[in-house]
């Protein structure tokens, strides 16, 4: 499963950096790393992006005040897919 939570964060990286969208960048490259340290506590973390006001989840793609729509619809499928593992893997982890 890290390895495809990996997978799916560095495809989100180039769509981060090309909607200019710095801390998030930094967010998920802090994160590639952490994930090799504190594997389970890093999951965590990146799970609870998820929820709330100002969540990465509302985050929205754009460039000279324009919505980025190809890259927000890639964008859209990566977060199902890395929410998706990250519960699959809290999940798990509940029935060890």
């Amino acid at each position: 499963m890290k390895s495809e939570i990996k997978r799916t964060i560095e495809k989100m990286i180039p769509l981060l950096v090309f909607g200019e969208e710095d801390n998030w960048v930094r967010f998920f490259e802090r994160a590639l790393l952490e994930l090799d340290r504190d594997y389970d506590e890093t999951v965590d973390i990146l799970k609870r992006q998820f929820g709330g006001m100002g969540s990465f989840n509302d985050m929205v793609l754009h460039k000279n005040c324009n919505p980025l729509l190809a890259e927000n619809e890639e964008m859209k499928a990566l977060k199902n897919d890395l929410y998706n593992s990250l519960r699959a893997e809290i999940l798990s982890r509940s029935k060890r």
